[in-house]
């Protein structure tokens, strides 16, 4: 696909991807707010239902192409003015922008001051890497199970409304920058699934490796 996202859902609704590889530039269609890999979204046009959008694939590989205008700045994911669930295990994903999730509020859709998004991403036995990002509108829960790893900073500039992190204790985590969650859950308690590699890891303003 050569002008579009690889996958969009919108309002109550959901995709699923499983034993496929799709491809796809990753351009969108609203002056570029809207590229990435994979949107999910509410346009508040009375086409699809209020409610949480929900993409799920497993043992596949999504990718933007390396070819794409936009290949270098495109978010994997992006969620704005809606409720979203993303499940993934054992996929890969392919992108060059080092961002893998978007979460934030645009002025293209829904009402100012409550259109941000507010995401679970559950990962089982997947690997991910790329920052997360949000904007003050937006909240994440993030849950890592049966060997998954991300390499990444998460809320880096500190400005999500919250961010709640869970690990397992066969699940790791590798800091590519300094991180800010607002709860944190890890199976391990002595942390040692987390590797701080130089940065911070603040949970609710307080710096875990002080």
């Amino acid at each position: 696909m050569n002008g579009s996202q690889n996958v969009v859902v919108e309002g109550k609704n959901s995709a699923t991807i499983t034993n496929s590889t799709l491809s796809a530039s990753g351009v969108g269609n609203r002056n570029n707010v809207d590229n990435a890999g994979v949107m999910l979204y509410q346009s508040m046009s009375g086409d699809a239902g209020n409610g949480t959008a929900t993409f799920t694939s497993t043992n596949s590989t999504l990718s933007i192409q390396s070819t794409s205008s936009i290949y270098k700045s495109a978010p994997m994911f992006f969620v704005t003015n809606t409720s979203a669930i993303v499940n993934l295990k054992n996929k890969t994903l392919k992108f060059g922008s080092g961002i893998l999730m978007s979460i934030k509020a645009t002025s293209e859709w829904g009402n100012n001051g409550h259109n941000g998004g507010n995401v679970t991403l559950n990962a089982d036995s997947q690997i991910l890497n790329g920052a997360i990002n949000l904007d003050q509108l937006s909240a994440l829960t993030f849950n890592l199970k049966n060997g998954s790893t991300y390499t990444g900073q998460i809320n880096n500039d500190q400005s999500a409304k919250s961010v709640k992190l869970t690990l397992d204790t066969s699940s790791k985590i590798t800091l590519t920058g300094d991180t800010y969650v607002s709860s944190l859950e890890d199976a391990d308690s002595t942390y040692s699934n987390i590797n701080f590699n130089g940065y911070k890891f603040y949970v609710n303003g307080k710096a875990l490796n002080a």
